[in-house]
């Protein structure tokens, strides 16, 4: 395994927000936190069906702690409750793959099939 490049990393997120942008896609971005050194792997903290974020309160790694409250703040709809699902189960947002109206999720050592079936 190649050893970690931030810079790699940096230039294509760069990348990677270009084109979204050239597909209208609005960004939005987390405010920066020491202690949440993860953030960056926003697929990680939750998913998006419809109009409704889905998140478990159930994190694995403890770095991840308080990434919700650090999105809640960032981005001021969060703020409403409506627009929230929180998963009891425990479930990595990466591990869940959403096209169009199907969604796959991978059972992993952060994914329940309890949290899928929730």
């Amino acid at each position: 395994m190649s050893p970690w490049d931030k810079t790699k990393l940096l230039e294509q997120q760069q990348k990677f927000f270009e084109v979204m942008g050239q597909y209208g896609v609005k960004l939005h971005f987390v405010n920066h936190s020491d202690i949440h050194p993860w953030q960056m792997y926003t697929r990680d903290t939750g998913f998006v069906i419809h109009n409704k974020f889905y998140y478990s309160r159930n994190r694995e790694i403890t770095e991840r702690v308080g990434e919700i409250e650090l999105l809640r703040q960032s981005i001021p709809t969060l703020l409403d409750q409506d627009m929230i699902e929180i998963i009891l189960g425990k479930i990595e947002a990466g591990d869940v793959l959403i096209d169009e109206d199907t969604v796959y999720v991978g059972i992993s050592d952060r994914t329940t099939l309890d949290a899928v079936t929730e």
